[in-house]
């Protein structure tokens, strides 16, 4: 089973662990310092417009982008999966994953980014913001897509043959999955499962909502990963925080989970946003 997800605006500074074992290098060096150095010289207003970000947001950026290189180390850079803090990360709760789990993750989860293209999630990062979305005129063509071209399809397909899968849930967003281009994919012999999250109301009405969409896909993600599963008919018993699969809802591709909307007031929430000037207060951008 390979297991796909996007990653996160939110970023998570704080310290971490620097002796953890099996940290790896992202596939694609040369591409994320090209990517980096054409969104540096981006002026601060360009940069607000490309990203939709506020002006403080895209100073912070630019920073980012001037101390961007390689080598990353565990003195300048961090783990993927416990860099990234948003909704999805909440729900996958790397922190907490065993030495077991995260081993087994290496192999079978990918992370699609705008500036590494795929991640493992001990690949080592610097803080950076370049949305997959993100139209950025480069070398390629006008966006990252056109960057990206298929050699993001053509590593998750290689990924698959090496952890002997035929199998991919994707858990990430439509803005993500779309370079993956899950046409290629499926051409090559791969069958590609997306679940899609829905809450019932009170009235009966059936809706997906976006926060409680990212929070599963990161649960699903997690309970993947620790139950080592290797069947696709197994995800249907997925069942924490009350989804259930829904056969009448789903098809062969789109495999539909609900549960009644639980209160947003006592849903846990990712953790609140820094201010730009509050994380420069708290870590110097020459130290990560």
């Amino acid at each position: 089973m390979l297991c796909i997800i996007s990653p996160a605006k939110r970023l998570n500074l704080k310290e971490w662990d620097r002796n953890t074992q099996g940290l790896s290098t992202p596939d694609y060096p040369d591409d994320a310092t090209k990517l980096a150095k054409l969104a540096g010289k981006l002026a601060t207003a360009e940069m607000e417009k490309l990203m939709h970000i506020s002006e403080n947001q895209a100073a912070l950026v630019k920073d980012y982008y001037k101390v961007f290189s390689f080598p990353h180390t565990p003195d300048n850079a961090k783990p993927a999966c416990w860099m990234f803090a948003g909704d999805t990360y909440v729900g996958l709760d790397a922190e907490t994953l065993s030495a077991d789990d995260l081993e087994y993750a290496q192999d079978h989860l990918i992370i699609l980014n705008g500036l590494y293209g795929k991640l493992r999630p001990l690949d080592l990062i610097r803080p950076h913001r370049l949305d997959m979305g993100t139209r950025l005129k480069n070398p390629k063509g006008k966006n990252l897509y056109d960057y990206w071209e298929s050699r993001l399809s053509q590593a998750i397909l290689d990924q698959a043959k090496a952890c002997k899968t035929k199998t991919v849930v994707c858990l990430a967003s439509v803005e993500y999955f779309k370079a993956a281009r899950g046409d290629e994919l499926s051409a090559a012999g791969l069958r590609v499962i997306t679940p899609n999250f829905k809450e019932i109301r009170d009235n009966g009405e059936i809706k997906t909502m976006s926060l409680f969409v990212k929070r599963a896909r990161g649960r699903m993600a997690r309970w993947i990963v620790q139950n080592k599963i290797t069947d696709a008919e197994q995800i249907k018993t997925f069942n924490l925080d009350g989804y259930t699969f829904q056969p009448g809802a789903s098809d062969e591709h789109e495999w539909v989970f609900a549960r009644p909307q639980p209160n947003k007031k006592t849903h846990p929430k990712a953790p609140p946003a820094e201010t730009p000037s509050a994380k420069l207060r708290r870590h110097r951008v020459d130290a990560l």
